[in-house]
């Protein structure tokens, strides 16, 4: 299994199904006008820790790819990685 594909896996594996449909509850919430707050602002209940070595820009190579295609790739990837990664 190449880095790539350990690091889907491991999104994969973190996600829980009940966290997710609790979000989708706050939006829909929200989407329908229930929301009785000033600021929208969700945020999932729990965040499971990465289980891989998530990459980050480091050096001139990169998951195989040149500097250019490494920055595209996590920046395609951030909204991703921000749905499961614990910070």
């Amino acid at each position: 299994m190449n880095r790539v594909e350990a690091c889907l896996e491991d999104m994969g594996n973190r996600i829980d199904p009940a966290v997710e449909d609790r979000l989708l509850e706050k939006w829909t919430a929200f989407t329908e006008g229930r929301f009785p707050g000033d600021i929208f602002a969700p945020k999932r209940i729990r965040r499971i820790p990465p289980g891989a070595d998530w990459p980050t820009v480091s050096g001139i190579r990169l998951l195989g790819f040149d500097r250019a295609q490494a920055r595209a790739a996590l920046a395609a990837g951030r909204p991703l990685r921000g749905c499961v990664h614990c910070h």
